[in-house]
This record gives structure tokens, sequence and C-alpha cells, in this order.
């Protein structure tokens, strides 16, 4: 059983019926957002949290570079050399 998949398209769409706006400006709200929330995520920060009461928590978190990794197309193991 595969879990429905929503783009931002559907998101627009849904919101710009929720709030009875027109499609072409909710699109531009939507995208903005999304903007500044790669912006913030894109800060030369070690850890950085967005907390959005009611929604969730996206974070940026440091991790260790993997010395090798998979092409999952050919399943060849490479060395990653950064």
């Amino acid at each position: 059983m595969s879990a429905k998949t929503y783009t931002k398209r559907d998101v627009v769409k849904r919101t710009a019926t929720n709030l009875g706006v027109s499609i072409v400006k909710t699109e531009k709200i939507v995208d903005e957002v999304f903007k500044t929330l790669r912006e913030i995520m894109s800060e030369d920060l070690k850890n950085i949290r967005i907390e959005i009461r009611n929604f969730g928590t996206l974070e940026v978190k440091p991790t260790r570079a993997k010395p090798k990794a998979r092409n999952p197309r050919t399943d060849k193991i490479v060395s990653v050399n950064s």
C-alpha cells in the first residue's frame, strides 16, 4: 500500500479553496513561504530549528561525512570525497 503524495500545487489549490482566494494569489504566497523557509535553513549556522506551532519542526543538523555511497540504479559502491 503506497502513501498518497501531495504536491505544492495541491497545497496551493486547497489553501485557495479554504481562503476563497484565487489560485494565482495563493501560489505567490505559498512560494514565498517555502522560499523563506529555504533561506532560513540555508543560513550558515550549525544548528537551525524552525518550530511552527500546531504543525511541526524543521531542523538542520550537522552530520559526519559518509566515506562511501551507493548508486541506487547500479548498486555500485563509490567513494565520496568532500
